[in-house]
């Protein structure tokens, strides 16, 4: 159970929550959502304790697991002698059953006998999962769960919450997974910083809220409206003498007021146009590439692999997880070589990367300053460009690093 009353948080100059509270009874699945940067990761980090709140009080009856979107510095994990240690400190489990979690979630060819620091970052993620699967905690605090797995392993994680018998507190962008494996919804409001329930799973939910949106839109186009018409009002309305000036300043007054009333439109329903520059025109192929080959180690990813990619074409890379999508990739922007292979690009072929795991961000710089040297423009556009996707002005002067991943996600190039 948790019982969260009035609590305040503040990151930077700004409040994450204000007086916010919510109810979770015991073995309920929930599901944590809002925009990107509302404060989901941020919620969960303060249930864990790694965080204090500024004001109110949580109430947590249990004990918690929690696994995060990036497993970064687990001391657990890094301290380990195996893999088997890890995932199963109390020894509670027979190898074949740790073998059938493993194949489950897509961790397959594990030797439970090797140091687990030593895997990659999607392996060391889904081996947090496993062991907070295993430890069938009273509550299970899961931030993005599926994000290094494919169909297969997004499955068997929906059917293993669907039948978990405790509470469960789920962030996830997965809406299958929200639909299937969950029965409360826990929104949090960036306009209010507040926390506001619904029952129901997230198509549910969804569908209430658009209807409170749509019913917003309708009040603050009728208030908008009548403001304009007072303005109209007092712009060509003609105010003689004494008895017209106090009217005048009566009507001005309350045009103060009635703007002062005007709620804000939340900022995921407010419209906005992007103007992007014309890209440079390119053969009719613009990157082709011929007997591509890539080993890591002793495992071979590609081999003699040929593709080309004609103007304007849009190509969907599909594939199991290490079957050498990410490689492909990379192999193409040059941030890593082929064992053999030849790679064609074209006159005027500029390439946008966006990267899974970040390795082309500087972590320690600003936002503003990354965004504006990588895009090659000047602050202040840059500065007007980020505000469209959320960044306001206190994010922006933020190191990345310190960017919640889905915001880290939101921070792409324009060019």
């Amino acid at each position: 159970m948790i019982r969260a009353t009035n609590i305040i948080f503040s990151y930077g100059d700004g409040p994450v929550f204000d007086q916010a509270s919510f109810f979770v009874s015991k073995n309920t699945k929930v599901a944590l959502v809002g925009p990107n940067g509302a404060g989901k990761s941020t919620l969960l980090k303060l249930l864990m304790g790694a965080d204090q709140l500024s004001g109110g009080n949580f109430e947590i009856q249990g004990d918690i697991a929690y696994v995060p979107q990036e497993v970064k510095h687990d001391l657990d994990l890094e301290n380990a002698k195996n893999i088997r240690e890890y995932v199963d400190p109390n020894y509670a489990s027979e190898d074949y059953e740790i073998s059938i979690l493993f194949s489950g979630l897509e961790l397959t060819d594990i030797d439970l006998d090797k140091k687990p620091s030593n895997l990659s970052g999607g392996q060391k993620t889904k081996l947090a999962l496993a062991r907070a699967l295993m430890g069938e905690a009273d509550i299970l605090l899961l931030d993005e769960p599926t994000n290094f797995m494919d169909m297969g392993g997004k499955r068997f994680v929906m059917n293993f919450l669907g039948t978990y018998s405790k509470t469960l507190l789920l962030v996830s962008h997965d809406i299958d997974l929200l639909d299937e494996s969950v029965d409360k919804v826990l929104y949090i409001n960036t306009q209010t910083k507040k926390i506001d329930e619904y029952s129901g799973n997230y198509t549910q939910f969804m569908a209430l809220k658009e209807e409170k949106e749509m019913l917003a839109k309708k009040q603050h186009k009728v208030q908008s409206t009548h403001i304009k018409q007072m303005e109209e009002g007092l712009r060509t309305h003609k105010f003689s003498g004494k008895k017209g000036a106090r009217q005048k300043t009566i009507l001005k007054r309350r045009v103060a007021r009635e703007k002062e009333k005007l709620p804000d439109l939340p900022l995921e329903i407010r419209s906005f146009a992007l103007n992007l520059p014309e890209p440079p025109r390119v053969g009719e192929i613009p990157v082709r590439i011929e007997n591509i080959s890539k080993a890591y180690a002793d495992k071979q990813v590609l081999t003699n692999l040929n593709l080309a990619v004609r103007r304007d074409e849009k190509l969907l890379l599909v594939g199991p997880n290490g079957s050498g999508k990410s490689t492909i990739i990379k192999i193409l922007m040059g941030i890593i070589k082929p064992d053999k292979g030849i790679i064609f690009n074209g006159i005027n072929l500029k390439a946008g990367y966006y990267s899974q795991e970040f390795e082309n961000f500087d972590l320690n710089a600003r936002v503003i300053d990354f965004f504006a040297d990588k895009a090659n423009i000047d602050e202040f556009y840059a500065s007007s460009f980020l505000k469209k996707f959320m960044f306001d002005t206190n994010k922006q002067k933020q190191k990345i690093a310190t960017l919640s991943g889905e915001k880290k996600h939101a921070f792409l190039y324009p060019y």
